[in-house]
């Protein structure tokens, strides 16, 4: 009886010894995911006007920076990943959509202004020429200042910018104008300008609120 209860005893502690306990034997990974799960486990900065997007922006207290700014990301085709539109065109691309905006706004805002009729008020033939004939000399002003290429999609960015004090310069630049006629027109795109920043950031606080609400 002792016999048996000793053979049984071994048995047991044998089949115990030949099972594997998790965690204490790991099969090794792959060279190519352990490089990956390194890179994922990093934290990844992407750049804010990565972040932010095409739109105008100005430093707070500083009229002087204010700023056109256009986000591209490369297009590539879907199968053979040929490049159809690099970063830097699409970046163009954004900031002339903004352009496009704002000249609008011009308009609208001269159409509804009170001030319309006083002596020294920009005529709207007047600005409608100035903004017509400025459009394309604007765009080849635009400049891409930076880039970007995400560390794991290996996605590429580009950003392009064009300065506030540019777009008034071209704009205010036409021999039809007189002094007084400049002066109305620099104070329609200073209130455009300020009236598209204040909506991008009415937009970015809305943003905020939305994500912390739905966190909770």
């Amino acid at each position: 009886m002792k016999v048996k209860i000793f053979l049984a005893l071994i048995l047991s502690f044998v089949s115990a010894c030949s099972t594997t306990i998790p965690g204490m034997v790991n099969s090794p990974k792959a060279p190519e995911v352990q490089a990956k799960e390194l890179v994922e486990s990093r934290e990844i900065k992407i750049p804010i006007w990565v972040s932010a997007g095409s739109g105008v922006f100005q430093m707070d207290g500083d009229e002087s920076s204010g700023v056109f700014l256009g986000v591209g990301k490369e297009q590539r085709a879907g199968t053979t990943g040929e490049i159809l539109n690099p970063s830097g065109d699409n970046a163009r691309n954004g900031l002339a959509a903004i352009l496009d905006e704002f000249n609008q706004r011009l308009i609208r805002y001269h159409r509804s202004a009170k001030t319309s009729n006083h002596s020294g008020w920009i005529s709207h033939e007047k600005l409608q020429n100035a903004v017509n004939e400025t459009a394309v000399p604007m765009l080849l002003e635009t400049k891409v200042v930076n880039n970007w290429e995400h560390p794991v999609s290996r996605e590429k960015f580009s950003l392009a910018k064009l300065d506030l004090s540019k777009v008034q310069e071209v704009l205010t630049a036409s021999s039809k104008l007189n002094h007084e006629e400049r002066q109305s027109l620099e104070f329609i795109i200073k209130w455009v300008f300020d009236d598209m920043k204040l909506e991008e950031e009415r937009g970015q606080l809305f943003g905020k609120v939305s994500r912390a609400m739905a966190q909770d």
